[in-house]
């Protein structure tokens, strides 16, 4: 008995603890649940809360951009309505900031709450846009507008100048009214006092008519007649002198058209039978005229044992460059260069400032007529110390194949520092450049084409007689200016200009062609200004 008490007593205990651990597990889970459930519930919250911070974020930028709207406006308003002055220059940079965001729309917020604020924007810009094409007027006439000028961050004008401004036009145009109208009342004063006498010389005339018998009425009704015929035979002789008169006139100025074509035909004749007679004399000097002025001071000091790489006395002191060339004249018995052409040379070197390297490029004869050391150097635009000046007319025809390359040669001609006062253009058959032939020109160079009764090839009838007026000019002012004149080739051999082989055997082409392309550089050759500043480079 007392062992199973003894045993129910040891197993007792035994049993409260296990009811203890599954009361303590279940409490365990149930705060594990209410954990995880409060844990859940705190994170979305959270989110909860971020997603509300982001979105006070966006309407505060929205509603800062809204606030930057009205800033806009009531600057804008601001700088209208009154001086801009009051401004500071970071304010006149946030106005032009503001105002490029107005203009692409971009100052206003994108969220669609805010739409009905669009409409309110393009009020403001049309406002804008009626403002700034208001016009105004100064006291001087001179138009007031509200313009936004981007270099000053601000309006032109402001209403508050403009008001000032017509102000003044408004005190002026009321000083001249008030002068208009004091002339006016003095006018009409005078008016009525004419008026009033005019009254009592009419009553005074009526007066003194009434006394008059009825014999003095008849004269007076008879000569009132005889004056209102008088008077229409005067009109009508009137009428017959004016339409005489202007019949007259019509045959005066038919008479005076034919006398002044007559006279322009006279004179253009004229002018052929000078520039034939010119010519003539031309054809028969031309040859030696240009040989005449050889000095013997430049010529060939020495020359290799090919002879082909001569040296010459002239150098960067005397205006010489690369490319330029000469033609090659021997000495005569009397110590005087012979006009004889012997060959033509180009510089290729300068060494020094009185002596260049150069290479022979033609020789008449070698075996007869060599090229030696002491033959003279001759080029007819060069001059060691001053710029030769040239005029140019006809076709310049460089290849013998006919075409005009008039502007080739005057870029060589350029290049060696000659200037040209004058060329016939071959595009317009005009005489272009500054400032023309004149007593300081040098030389006419005549082209190809010019002496030809017949059209040239390439031109049209109806500009045969600018061509022949031009030619006429060139050739009149050369001859009144004591210009020599030159023929093309006769001018090319003497300055050996490099030209094909057999060029100065075959003779001018027969049918010459000018051309019709412009200027390449669009503006005349040479000016005096462009030499002058071409001196002051080279000293």
């Amino acid at each position: 008995m007392a062992a199973k008490a003894i045993s129910r007593s040891s197993s007792s205990p035994k049993g409260e603890s296990k009811q203890g651990l599954v009361v303590t597990l279940v409490f365990f889970i149930l705060a594990t649940i209410g954990l995880g459930v409060s844990t859940y519930f705190g994170f979305s919250e959270q989110e909860t809360l971020r997603a509300d911070k982001d979105k006070s974020d966006a309407t505060q930028k929205n509603e800062a951009k809204l606030i930057d709207f009205y800033r806009f406006q009531s600057m804008l308003y601001w700088t209208y309505i009154s001086t801009v002055n009051g401004f500071k220059p970071e304010d006149l940079d946030i106005y032009e900031g503001l105002r490029a965001k107005a203009d692409d729309e971009t100052i206003l917020p994108k969220d669609a709450k805010y739409d009905p604020n669009k409409e309110e924007l393009k009020l403001v810009k049309t406002r804008m846009e009626m403002l700034e094409k208001m016009a105004f007027k100064d006291a001087a006439d001179k138009d007031l507008t509200l313009k936004f000028d981007k270099a000053t961050k601000k309006p032109s004008n402001t209403f508050e100048e403009i008001t000032t401004l017509q102000s003044k036009r408004y005190l002026a145009l009321k000083e001249r009214f008030d002068k208009v109208e004091m002339e006016k009342k003095e006018a009409q004063e005078a008016e009525k006092k004419a008026l009033d006498e005019f009254a009592a010389f009419k009553a005074d005339i009526n007066k003194k008519y009434a006394g008059l018998t009825d014999t003095a009425k008849k004269e007076f009704a008879d000569f009132a007649s005889l004056r209102d015929q008088l008077r229409k035979q005067k009109d009508d002789l009137t009428k017959a002198l004016t339409a005489e008169k202007t019949e007259r006139n019509r045959e005066n100025e038919e008479f005076t058209e034919k006398i002044a074509k007559l006279e322009k035909k006279s004179k253009d004749k004229d002018l052929e039978v000078t520039a034939l007679a010119d010519q003539l004399v031309l054809n028969k000097t031309k040859n030696n005229d240009l040989g005449k002025n050889i000095r013997p001071d430049y010529k060939i000091v020495s020359i290799d044992r090919t002879g082909a790489l001569p040296y010459i006395n002239v150098g960067h002191g005397d205006r010489v460059n690369p490319q330029d060339t000469f033609s090659i004249h021997g000495i005569g018995t009397d110590g005087r260069p012979i006009p004889e052409i012997k060959g033509t040379l180009e510089v290729i070197n300068v060494v020094g400032e009185h002596l260049s390297q150069c290479k022979i490029l033609t020789v008449k004869d070698t075996n007869k007529n060599p090229i030696l050391k002491g033959d003279v150097l001759y080029n007819p635009t060069w001059n060691p110390n001053a710029r030769k000046r040239i005029a140019i007319m006809g076709i310049v025809d460089l290849t013998g194949d006919g075409k005009d390359q008039i502007y080739e040669l005057i870029t060589q001609l350029e290049r060696q520092g000659v200037l040209v006062d004058a060329f016939l253009d071959p595009a317009t058959l005009e005489v272009r450049n500054t400032p023309g032939i004149s007593p300081k020109t040098d030389l006419l160079i005549i082209g190809d084409g010019i002496d030809s009764v017949k059209a040239p090839r390439g031109i049209i009838n109806e500009k045969m007689t600018q061509l022949t007026k031009s030619i006429n000019e060139m050739r009149l002012s050369a001859k009144e200016n004591g210009v020599i004149s030159v023929d093309l080739r006769k001018y090319l051999e003497m300055s050996g200009y490099r030209v094909p082989k057999n060029y100065f055997e075959m003779g001018p082409n027969p049918n010459p062609v000018f051309t019709t392309k412009p200027n390449p550089k669009g503006t005349p050759v040479n000016k005096e200004d462009a030499a002058k500043e071409e001196d002051k480079k080279e000293k």
